[in-house]
């Protein structure tokens, strides 16, 4: 699941495989504070994205780069991929730009991608905002969620592509998300 182990990965010989990968790098930034020792700890008001780092910057480059490994196992292959989770946590700095610059390159390999978590835990949660784990409120409109919509859009059309689906539009979409009833979707 890690994007490192596609370097170490060999195909299946098989048809119709979709090789899974999920997306959390850097863990220092998607998981920033996520855990309850981290939260004794003083906030450290570097840990944003984009950002410069002692060793590296943490931008679309960087992201670029993690996820190089599989974008060669895809090409190499001709394999097909999905993203099964990639979230950072609600109170990141710049989590809303981390998604922008996930889903856009994942949209520009032609991977398939599911956010982690929707309506899971409230950290995880477009739904939720504040600035820490015990702090998170309801948020009917924030830019992490305004992110992972405009993402969402653009895979309305690839629902009329899978035989036998339903016709759902992006609107209509848009509406049963406003109005689901904590129901778990899967986009």
């Amino acid at each position: 699941e890690n994007p490192s182990a596609f370097e170490y990965l060999s195909p299946l010989r098989m048809d119709n495989v979709i090789y899974q990968v999920h997306m959390y790098e850097p863990g220092a930034f998607t998981h920033y504070r996520v855990h309850a020792e981290e939260q004794k700890v003083m906030p450290d008001p570097t840990v944003a994205y984009p950002s410069v780092r002692k060793d590296c910057t943490w931008n679309r480059d960087y992201l670029q780069s993690v996820l190089e490994p599989v974008r060669r196992f895809q090409l190499r292959h001709g394999a097909r991929i999905y993203v099964g989770e990639f979230s950072a946590a609600a109170w990141t700095k710049g989590a809303d730009q981390y998604l922008s610059d996930s889903i856009a390159l994942f949209e520009e390999y032609g991977w398939d991608w599911s956010y982690h978590a929707f309506r899971e835990w409230p950290g995880w949660s477009v739904e939720h905002e504040g600035p820490d784990k015990d702090h998170l409120t309801p948020s009917a409109d924030n830019p992490r969620k305004r992110a992972l919509l405009r993402g969402l859009r653009l895979n309305a059309s690839h629902w009329l592509a899978v035989p036998n689906a339903p016709v759902v539009d992006a609107a209509d979409a848009a509406k049963a998300l406003r109005a689901a009833d904590g129901t778990s979707w899967f986009w």
